[in-house]
């Protein structure tokens, strides 16, 4: 047993069966897995059943595939760059999907993580994690003056904290196209993690064959002319109320602030904003999250956005301030809980793959 090859490393590689395959120089050397459940630890994928069972000869949207990035998405949150056993925890997540632990990148300066998982033959998912309680997390977000870029201006911190680990991603990148050459590559994320989404694949998808991205609550991220340049789909998946999609400002925004008059403060102003904070625009096809007759519904095209604006515009926003209820404005904030996302593909995902059609 070659000493370098740790437990995570075999628990990344455990398939359903228990069993784990070790490449090695007289061939492949089949052991028994150790028992990789433990107390406390996430395993969402234990009991997924026929969801695993993933369209890879197509990019268009999926039900499973959604729920599966939304889950990989969620998992991002465990700090498995500090900490061994959420390492750990995380391997033998990935390993219910039949997917190994590849790499993780981390960096310091602007505390941008994620990590890069593979199931050989079938694909690999670069994902990023959202938003933390982190100062870092927080400037990032809030640096939302424009970026000029080769495809257009784009926000500026979701810029620089993809370029802070840029490199890690390359080389955790090219080492997975020696060993799979054909790999094709899903890019996902939720909240923060969803605009680093984008900007990967505004920057991979030159090198590197990307699928498709997922993107889960995920804020405005560039420009019109940035957004409508990306090639590889998107499906940018919102749920209820949440608020996070609609920062930075749009073109509503933008338009607004135009209107404004060029006296010396609001002049000042106006000319900071168009700078950058109004005229985002979102990226790829949206897949919104209703719920209808107490069970959740996907809405596609033009009826995604109508009922988007329906039900947040007039159902939470309009009705916070006629009523003065704050249970509204508190649901701006719990539909963007990754959970939520979770529970809602999983419900439609089922009941798809069972047959039923919305």
């Amino acid at each position: 047993m070659n000493d370098d090859i740790g437990l995570a490393e075999y628990i990344a590689c455990a398939r359903r069966d228990g069993s784990v395959t070790i490449d090695s120089p007289d061939g492949k050397l089949f052991l028994v897995a150790p028992d990789i459940r433990r107390e406390g630890a996430q395993l969402p994928f234990a009991e997924a059943g026929s969801l695993l069972a993933l369209p890879l000869l197509r990019a268009a949207y999926s039900d499973r595939m959604a729920w599966v990035m939304s889950v990989l998405s969620g998992l991002a949150y465990l700090p498995f760059e500090r900490d061994h056993e959420s390492y750990e925890q995380l391997a033998a997540a990935l390993a219910q999907a039949d997917l190994a632990l590849t790499a993780v990148f981390d960096s310091p300066d602007t505390g941008t993580c994620g990590y890069l998982a593979h199931r050989t033959d079938a694909y690999g998912v670069l994902v990023f994690r959202g938003t933390e309680k982190d100062r870092k997390d927080i400037v990032t977000n809030l640096n939302a003056r424009f970026y000029e870029t080769p495809t257009g201006k784009m926000h500026r911190g979701f810029s620089l904290a993809y370029k802070s680990v840029h490199g890690q991603i390359e080389a955790a990148l090219q080492q997975l196209r020696e060993r799979d050459p054909h790999c094709q590559l899903f890019v996902t994320g939720h909240s923060l993690g969803g605009a680093l989404a984008l900007s990967a694949t505004c920057n991979l998808e030159k090198s590197h064959l990307i699928a498709a991205s997922y993107t889960f609550g995920s804020p405005r991220v560039g420009a019109p002319e940035w957004s409508d340049g990306l090639k590889t789909p998107v499906y940018r998946v919102v749920n209820g109320a949440d608020c996070i999609p609609t920062v930075p400002g749009g073109a509503v925004s933008e338009w607004l602030i135009g209107l404004l008059p060029e006296w010396p403060l609001i002049g000042w102003l106006k000319r900071r904003a168009e700078k950058g904070f109004v005229g985002f625009q979102h990226a790829g096809d949206l897949r919104f999250l209703a719920d209808h007759e107490g069970r959740p519904w996907l809405k596609i095209g033009a009826a995604a956005g109508w009922f988007r604006f329906r039900y947040f515009v007039w159902g939470k926003l309009i009705g916070t301030v006629m009523q003065l209820a704050p249970g509204h404005l508190s649901a701006l904030f719990a539909d963007h809980g990754i959970a939520a996302y979770q529970r809602k593909l999983e419900s439609i995902a089922r009941r798809r793959n069972a047959g039923s059609l919305e």
